[in-house]
């Protein structure tokens, strides 16, 4: 390990309360520096899952209550710590944690400033989320698929500040997942019917809708198959009272958050993603891994993970009628659907958590020595 390794101080930022994908990606690098023997520490809400996630796999972090986007005494206290330990690179790890770090920036001018997008929304239009993203005291934006890259530079964010760096995924977490014990909601199933199965949270850009109506498309021709889907959110409510408008009863189940997601992939006789916005879609990821065969919806960065009818099949978004098109033709043709999720293990080598975490070190190694003084 070279001098400047040994000297790096990496101080991750993550204000989120919950889990979701973004703070598995923290978490991924974050280990992976601690490994490395570099100084990376996580600075998280107090009884956060994040918090909890960290002690339980023994990784060094820091509580602070960070309340909102210009909480200054956050701010300074932020201040004091990095003075105090010399971190040398602020990684953001989400939008609220960004607009700190610009804070935080402004009154360190000498530190490394990195934030993560994860969204391929468009940038919100008042203007501190636009000055947060185009700031020149942001050094990085790290866009996790081309296609939030391109979504960035539409919103006329400088092209030479965006880094595209995918999310990667545990390509071997998967691996032999047949003799896991099935899940309750599925024992009555299991062995009787295909599973179709969904790892999305209940909110707007999953698209839900459209993957309860391609569902009722499917049940009403079919009755060798269920639906179960695993996730809980803030639409959960409204997505109940569709699910029995459409009359699903206990043919689509919403299972809500579990951690044993391996448990249920290893029931999943097909993934489907109906998404309508989507960063990258780690969760395709994970059931690639898995070898379950994949339909998605080609929004965002999806598409860079799935080619049609090459290693998995597309739909087009908001469209029912198509998602129940590609989702028959998969239960009809299972050989084929199985030679393509052999194929997606090859392409799962450019999402690797290796080859993530390696960027991002190289990113830091580039950034910290374009500072140093020739």
């Amino acid at each position: 390990m070279g001098k400047m390794e040994e000297n790096l101080k990496i101080l991750h930022i993550d204000t989120q309360k919950g889990w979701r994908g973004g703070q598995q990606q923290a978490i991924y690098l974050h280990s992976f520096l601690n490994r490395e023997a570099i100084t990376s520490l996580m600075l998280c809400q107090p009884e956060s899952e994040m918090a909890k996630k960290c002690l339980e796999n023994h990784l060094p972090y820091k509580t602070l209550n960070m309340r909102h986007e210009f909480d200054l005494k956050a701010v300074f206290d932020m201040i004091r710590f990095i003075d105090q330990q010399g971190f040398q690179v602020i990684h953001c790890h989400c939008a609220h944690s960004l607009a700190l770090g610009v804070l935080v920036k402004f009154f360190r001018r000498k530190l490394v400033l990195i934030g993560a997008r994860r969204v391929d929304f468009p940038i919100k239009k008042n203007p501190f989320s636009r000055f947060k993203y185009s700031s020149s005291l942001v050094d990085k934006i790290v866009c996790i698929s081309e296609n939030i890259r391109q979504v960035m530079i539409k919103c006329q964010i400088d092209e030479s500040k965006l880094e595209l760096i995918h999310s990667g995924v545990d390509i071997h977490k998967y691996e032999d997942l047949r003799h896991l014990e099935v899940p309750e909601e599925l024992r009555n199933y299991y062995q009787k019917k295909k599973i179709i199965g969904t790892v999305a949270a209940l909110v707007g850009h999953k698209d839900y809708p459209t993957l309860l109506k391609a569902a009722r498309l499917i049940l009403a021709d079919r009755e060798d198959c269920i639906f179960i889907a695993l996730g809980d959110g803030r639409d959960k409510d409204n997505l109940l009272k569709l699910k029995s408008n459409l009359g699903l009863d206990e043919r689509f189940i919403f299972a809500g958050y579990h951690s044993n997601v391996k448990d249920y992939l290893a029931c999943f006789d097909l993934f489907v993603l109906a998404s309508k916005l989507e960063g990258l879609g780690t969760s395709v990821l994970d059931a690639m891994s898995a070898g379950i065969p994949v339909v998605a919806c080609a929004s965002g960065g999806i598409p860079e993970m799935i080619s049609h009818q090459v290693n998995g099949l597309l739909a087009e978004t908001e469209n029912p009628q198509d998602l129940a098109i590609q989702i028959h033709y998969a239960l009809n043709h299972a050989e084929e659907m199985n030679q393509f999720a052999v194929r997606s293990k090859k392409v799962l080598t450019t999402f690797s958590i290796e080859n993530t975490t390696q960027k991002n070190l190289d990113l830091y190694r580039k950034l910290i020595a374009r500072d140093k003084p020739v």
